[in-house]
């Protein structure tokens, strides 16, 4: 019985001096903490924004996709997309990914590790010179998209650069 209370007393005298040192909070600087920290909804995640989703126009006219973009995409020869123009913007296009091969789609297609689109037709037409420049797209997510292309959609812009002696070969 000893025990107990002088322990107790030990951790009376520790919160005494505790409190000493640490002052308690007021009801209202809780409330006040409790409101500031609101605004502090969510985190981001530096890995969601530091994968950059990319696909580029071989000098064949194909749509070629990085890894990053394959694994984030999830990109396999079961899958086909999409790819609709900007009304507006001659350097933005969009794409709809689907998870199954669709007739009107195009199919995507395997080379080893690697993923394409068969685009060499389509990118003629556009007029797009792929043979003398490096037609890279930057592609973002655009959830506004997905129910026009009944798919996962993705906004493409266009960058556009001179094909250099390394390109060619």
């Amino acid at each position: 019985m000893q025990k107990i209370c002088s322990y107790k007393i030990n951790v009376l005298s520790l919160q005494r001096k505790l409190r000493f040192y640490e002052p308690q909070k007021s009801y209202q600087q809780v409330i006040n903490n409790k409101q500031q920290n609101k605004m502090i909804a969510k985190r981001f995640n530096a890995k969601e924004f530091t994968v950059n989703l990319k696909a580029t126009i071989q000098k064949t006219g194909k749509l070629g996709f990085t890894q990053e973009t394959m694994d984030k995409l999830q990109l396999t020869t079961d899958c086909s997309i999409f790819i609709a123009p900007d009304e507006e913007n001659k350097k933005v296009m969009y794409m709809g990914v689907l998870r199954y091969e669709h007739e009107e789609a195009f199919r995507v297609l395997g080379s080893g590790k690697y993923v394409y689109l068969n685009t060499v037709n389509l990118f003629k037409s556009l007029k797009l010179d792929f043979d003398r420049k490096v037609y890279i797209f930057d592609l973002t997510r655009y959830e506004e998209g997905d129910e026009v292309m009944e798919a996962e959609c993705y906004k493409m812009d266009m960058r556009i650069r001179e094909r250099t002696s390394e390109d060619k070969e």
